[in-house]
């Protein structure tokens, strides 16, 4: 089907070039016949066989007075005056012959300038079609130009679109970029705060545990001065009780050993 399709469009494009070249033959000859000049000196020959025509009604209204005349004469005076009618008559064939030929010789020019002319009905048609295939044309240049303006802007609006996509995948890439900067950001605030509490929790925890320490060597010495207090105290109560039991023991030992 496509080869025959090319077929018929190589086919068409040689007809076209074949109209195209008698097209071109026939206004070349046109335009060498010049028809306006044509027309003038044709219009001046019609002017002519006019005036002669004109010319040639009145010559014979005069033969036909002259001839009326001779038949109201007398046989003698016809006899002189036959010969002037003659040449009258005479002169008149002249005319008409030569308004015969001026007329023939015309139409001869008119004749051999159109005879070789190429029919302009034919190319005239074929004129009307290529215009009509020309307006059709047009049409759908306008309507492929229409459809072509609509195309570009459609691009021009992917165009844009895609400017608004390529600008909003920066804005993208610039907003993470700034996110990773402030989560950097955050992330060493929070390790230097954290170091700064650390330390600040060391340095309360370390006064805490030397304030424990103190506490604790305070306590431990006030413990060891109540031990010993204690200690003291049991030693004096320890003689105390020895002091004691001592005379009691030396009573009760007397006793007994005194019993029966």
């Amino acid at each position: 089907e496509s080869k025959g399709s090319q077929t018929n469009i190589q086919r068409e494009s040689m007809a076209d070039d074949v109209e195209g070249k008698s097209l071109n033959e026939a206004a070349r000859f046109w335009k060498s016949f010049n028809l306006r000049r044509q027309s003038n000196e044709i219009d001046s020959q019609i002017l002519k066989i006019y005036d002669k025509e004109q010319h040639s009604t009145e010559s014979r209204k005069k033969l036909a007075r002259i001839t009326k005349e001779l038949g109201s004469l007398k046989p003698a005076d016809k006899l002189k005056a036959i010969k002037s009618v003659i040449r009258a008559y005479q002169k008149e064939i002249d005319q008409l012959t030569q308004r015969a030929t001026f007329s023939e010789n015309a139409l001869i020019a008119i004749y051999k300038g159109l005879c070789d002319a190429p029919d302009p009905a034919k190319y005239l048609e074929t004129a009307i079609g290529n215009a009509k295939k020309l307006k059709k044309f047009e049409k759908e240049m306008t309507s492929i130009q229409s459809k072509l303006q609509r195309y570009e802007d459609e691009f021009k609006g992917l165009k844009n679109q895609e400017v608004t996509v390529q600008t909003l995948k920066e804005q993208n890439q610039q907003f993470l970029r700034k996110m990773e900067e402030l989560k950097e950001s955050a992330k060493a605030r929070e390790q230097n705060l954290v170091a700064k509490e650390s330390k600040e929790l060391k340095t309360k925890l370390d006064q805490q545990f030397m304030s424990g320490n103190k506490e604790l060597g305070l306590i431990q010495i006030s413990l060891r001065r109540t031990h010993a207090h204690t200690h003291t105290h049991t030693h004096t109560y320890h003689d105390c009780e020895l002091r004691t039991l001592n005379p009691l023991s030396m009573i009760l030992g007397a006793r007994i050993h005194g019993s029966p």
